[in-house]
């Protein structure tokens, strides 16, 4: 029951700063933040919250339950949108994979010149 406690404290907490310092990120973003910061600043030990840990990760498809059920309400809105769907997720595959194939480009190159130049 402690790690339960935990989890949901730090969820809280989040949820908390996110509201109240009107921060970017989502509650459950900065509360995980914080307790992976916790944890390995030793302020959380990983025995407390192992054990309820081990039954979230194992139950962790019916999490995705209620996403499901609201694609499914959405389908017919989702099949009258299905070319713009498919070209914008496809234009902005191949968009990324450029991008990130000039990053490591660029960073490789610039990395051989720095060699060089030792």
């Amino acid at each position: 029951m402690l790690g339960l406690t935990i989890l949901i404290g730090f969820a809280f907490l989040g949820e908390l700063m996110s509201i109240y310092l009107n921060l970017p990120l989502p509650g459950n973003v900065i509360g995980l933040i914080l307790f992976i910061v916790s944890l390995f600043s030793g302020i959380i030990k990983l025995d407390w919250v192992e054990t309820i840990s081990s039954v979230i990760v194992k139950h962790l498809a019916l999490f995705f339950i209620p996403v499901v059920v609201a694609i499914i309400s959405l389908f017919p809105l989702l099949r009258e949108n299905l070319l713009v769907i498919i070209i914008s997720l496809t234009v902005s595959t191949i968009l990324v994979l450029l991008a990130t194939g000039i990053t490591v480009k660029l960073a490789i190159s610039s990395k051989l010149s720095k060699k060089g130049e030792n």
